[in-house]
């Protein structure tokens, strides 16, 4: 595949506001790239550069090899679906996902040829002749999914798209929106803020924070593989339990709560380090050097998650069996080594390198 989308060191700056900061990634055909992070992290600053509503201070945008410097928004051949769906309440389904392709004066027979095309592989011919206001919630989404379709662009855009969606038909709509990339062979950069989603829908992530790109991969290796402190907090349903610690030879030590001993990190120079450790990969044991006491303890349906004090610490651990561990009760703590991540103090930077 090639790179079918190039976005090559953007930058925009508004005022004294540092907006996207030499941005470059690319997009390979029929991939389905998410872009994904905080409020402030320039998302919607890069949605206004893709369209065509704001131009970069520098840097290219390049689609089908084809630079869009100078493109109006109308000739850059993007779908765009949005958080709200724009479908015309006075219009049927059909009319609805026609309607573009009317405007453009499209023939008659590729209009309902396109349309009934649409709403077959989005699941909508049994509604086609019903109003906006008769549908359910995700099937005004799949009407304005169906209406940017039909168009065959070379990229869609889709900016926070299930947002008025509740979890379950959100959960239910990405894998109906994977299926549909697929079957049309689309290419698509879908924007949001919400980690789960963005990691069921996408082939690859882009992590952005104020305007740089903290890390780009599949979801495994992001959440696996942080590549900085930043990604490591941002990416996961429970934070990335976080200790201060002293590296001395092999061993590393956690001030006054107790010591870990493995030569995984023997490249790294003795000193000050901050060590990272997923929930699921601390496992609760008696015959552990660390010890810490039991502070509260969360059931969430198949999973507990178990705090446990470290000198002033918290710890979150992740367990799939009710271990009756006693609110108070002390506890031994062993991290599974081959899952640690160790990140330089100043620069919050992973040191890890498997």
């Amino acid at each position: 595949m090639n790179n079918y989308i190039v976005f090559k060191n953007i930058s925009k700056k508004y005022k004294e506001t540092e907006a996207l900061k030499n941005i470059s990634f690319v997009i390979k055909k029929g991939e389905i790239v998410s872009v994904l992070g905080p409020s402030g992290s320039g998302k919607s600053t890069l949605l206004e550069l893709i369209c065509g509503f704001e131009k970069p201070d520098s840097g290219e945008i390049i689609i089908d090899s084809e630079n869009l410097e100078g493109k109006e928004p109308k000739d850059r051949d993007i779908s765009m679906i949005f958080q709200n769906y724009a479908l015309m309440p006075h219009l049927n389904v059909y009319e609805n996902i026609s309607f573009g392709m009317k405007i453009r004066k499209e023939k008659k027979k590729d209009i309902k040829e396109k349309t009934l095309w649409a709403a077959k592989i989005l699941q909508l011919e049994d509604v086609l002749y019903k109003k906006p206001k008769e549908l359910s919630g995700g099937q005004r989404q799949r009407v304005a999914i169906g209406r940017g379709i039909v168009r065959n662009p070379k990229l869609f855009l889709m900016d926070e798209p299930l947002s008025n969606l509740d979890y379950k038909l959100r959960m239910e709509t990405c894998s109906e929106i994977v299926n549909l990339n697929r079957e049309i062979k689309g290419t698509t950069l879908y924007v949001t803020h919400d980690q789960e989603e963005a990691i069921l829908i996408s082939d690859r992530l882009v992590i952005l924070n104020k305007g740089v790109i903290m890390q780009i991969g599949t979801g495994k290796e992001i959440y696996d593989k942080p590549k900085n402190k930043f990604v490591a907090e941002f990416i996961g349903k429970t934070k990335m339990n976080f200790l201060d610690i002293k590296k001395e030879s092999n061993k590393f030590f956690l001030e006054e709560i107790g010591t870990i001993e493995t030569d995984k990190f023997s490249y790294i120079k003795d000193g000050n380090y901050i060590l990272g450790i997923r929930s699921e990969d601390i496992e609760l044991k008696n015959d552990s050097n660390i010890k810490g006491n039991v502070v509260g303890s969360v059931y969430l349906g198949g999973e507990y998650i178990t705090e446990i004090e470290l000198k002033n610490k918290i710890l979150k651990v992740k367990t799939n069996k009710d271990l009756s561990y006693k609110l108070g009760g002390t506890v031994g703590i062993s991290f599974n080594l081959d899952k640690i991540n160790i990140f330089d103090q100043n620069t919050n930077e992973n040191l890890r390198r498997d």
